[in-house]
Order: C-alpha cells, then sequence, then structure tokens
C-alpha cells in the first residue's frame, strides 16, 4: 500500500491504464523537475473527492495542474469551470475512467433528488450508521457501487458512536446466529418450519416443537436443561431488540441501551447468553453433546476494547 492509501494491485492498474492525464490528456513526467513548472507531474486523484473510495473507478492519474485546479470541488462543477474550457476539457474528452464516473454521478443524482430521511436526533444518526455500513460494505466487496456518491453517512459526527455501533452489530450478530442454529437443529429433527416464520416464534415455540421427538443421541426424548429458564429472559430481549432494529424502531432500540458509557458490555451480555443457548441445546437434543468441540469449531471469544 502506498502513501495515499492504495493498495499495491491497484497501483499497478492505475499505473498501466492512465499514462496520460486523464483530464487533459497530457503526457505526464513521474518525477518532479529540479528546475521550471510542475504542473506535468503524475500526481494520485479521487474523481469522486472521497478518500474511502478506493477502487480502479475512483482511483486515477493526472497532471499536477489539473488535480490542483480541481481540488475539492465536485467533478460535475469543474467540469464547466473556466480552467476546463481554457483547456478543452469536457465531456467528451476525459478518458473513458471518468465518463463513467461522471454518468454514474449524473445517474445517482437524478435518482436521490427526492429522497430525505425522516426523525429527529440519533434516530437519524442511527439510519446513517446502517446506510454506512451496507454502502462500506458492498464497496470493500465489489469496489465501488456504481450509483453511490460520496454521502451524508460517510460523516462519523451524523452517526452513532463507534462504541454504540459496535454494540449493535454484536445484537445483530448474535440473533442471527442464534436464530440459524435453531433452525439447523429444528431441520436435523425432521421438524418442518413455514417459510415465514420469524425469530420471535422460532424461539418461543422450540422446546415445544420438540415436546414428543427423540433426542439424536438416543437418550430419550428432547426437553430443555434447567438452566434454559434462566437464560429464556435475556434471550427474549435479544429478540426484542433484533426486532426493533428490523423494524426500524430506532426510539425503542436506543432507549435499550439507554445512557450507557459502555454500550459494548450490553453487546456481550447477547453475544454470551447466545453461546450459552448453543450449549444448552445441544445438551437437550443430543444434537452435539462434546461443549469444548462444538465452540471450539464454531465460536470465538468476542472481545470488547474501552477506551
Amino acid at each position: 500500500m502506498n502513501n495515499w492509501g492504495i493498495p499495491d494491485w491497484l497501483e499497478r492498474e492505475v499505473r498501466k491504464r492512465d499514462k496520460t492525464c486523464v483530464y487533459c490528456g497530457i503526457k505526464m513526467t513521474e518525477q518532479m523537475p529540479p528546475y521550471g513548472p510542475r504542473k506535468a507531474v503524475a500526481t494520485w486523484e479521487h474523481i469522486v473527492n472521497d478518500q474511502s473510495i478506493v477502487s480502479r473507478e475512483n482511483i486515477a492519474r493526472c497532471c499536477a495542474a489539473c488535480n490542483s485546479s480541481k481540488g475539492t470541488k465536485k467533478l460535475t462543477e469543474w467540469i464547466q469551470s473556466s480552467y476546463c474550457k481554457k483547456r478543452g476539457i469536457n465531456k467528451d474528452t476525459i478518458a473513458e475512467v471518468v465518463k463513467k464516473a461522471l454518468k454514474s454521478i449524473r445517474r445517482t443524482s437524478m435518482k436521490t433528488k427526492k429522497i430525505r430521511f425522516e426523525g429527529t436526533g440519533k434516530d437519524i444518526n442511527l439510519w446513517h450508521t446502517y446506510v454506512h455500513w451496507a454502502k462500506t460494505n458492498a464497496e470493500s466487496c465489489r469496489g465501488a457501487l456504481p450509483n453511490i456518491i460520496p454521502a451524508i453517512v460517510d460523516d462519523a459526527t451524523r452517526r452513532v458512536s463507534d462504541d454504540l455501533a459496535a454494540a449493535l452489530r454484536t445484537v445483530l450478530f448474535a440473533s442471527f446466529m442464534l436464530e440459524y442454529r435453531l433452525r439447523r437443529v429444528l431441520d436435523a429433527m425432521g421438524i418442518q418450519l413455514r417459510r415465514n416464520t420469524t425469530f420471535g416464534p422460532l424461539l418461543s415455540a422450540f422446546w415445544l416443537r420438540l415436546a414428543d421427538v427423540q433426542r439424536l443421541d438416543g437418550a430419550g426424548q428432547c426437553a430443555p436443561p434447567q438452566e434454559w429458564r434462566r437464560l429464556e429472559p435475556t434471550l427474549k430481549e435479544l429478540v426484542e431488540l433484533r426486532n426493533g432494529l428490523a423494524h426500524a424502531n430506532y426510539a425503542r432500540t436506543l432507549a435499550a441501551f439507554g445512557k450507557k458509557r459502555r454500550p459494548g458490555i450490553k453487546g456481550l451480555k447477547y453475544y454470551n447468553a447466545v453461546v450459552d443457548a448453543v450449549r444448552l441445546i445441544n445438551q437437550g437434543t443430543g444434537y452435539d453433546t462434546s461443549r469444548p468441540a462444538e465452540l471450539r469449531r464454531h465460536f470465538d471469544p468476542l472481545k470488547i476494547r474501552h477506551r
């Protein structure tokens, strides 16, 4: 990775592609001349001014003169500037990678003009956090999204705190992990579920569905271990939190965390409850009674860092 945070593979690819300035088309020099103008020196450029978008669609090479002129201006505005008009730079003369970026920006602008976020205070901040996660994850998997431009969600001051965001991710991960295990065990027991069975009913009726079912290890009928009753209230809280997130009930979700200075502790509570639930499900069904082997195979301890 170079000094601008560009991976080596991407740097090699862009260097090979951009032999001339992607804006004005002049042949560039690699080294700074000891004397004279430096306008032709090759520089690294984010076509869309968002340093978090590091992809072949957004990283390019341009001359120092164009880079200096464009600065932090939006591409759509800069292309109309006197600098570009004087040098004959327009939508038809720019490099293909810039043409694609320009078309993408225009398509996105048309699609997003009527979109606005409803809500107030942290309600909006939480929504920005989710959109930021989705956008970041998609870009890390596929490169820059073709219809995404720098958004308000990329501004950390407009999202919930990093600690709360981490706690919410833990809640989501723990709930999906438990729902998957419940479905997996019922399937192994031959229990048919409706396709629209949701997490709450799945958990609350789990042991009822297995009331007359023989354990997989042949040691009698399935039954919840006594410890399950102690754990059940925490699991129900997890269901409520997950449902609050799924149905955009942000006020209830944020109220559940209250004004805790360390929301990660609450997230860890639900994660550990799910790990215990998996152990008890295994014990009560004979699905996998080798707890240490199960935990080593599927779970790593969740570490919460406190600042």
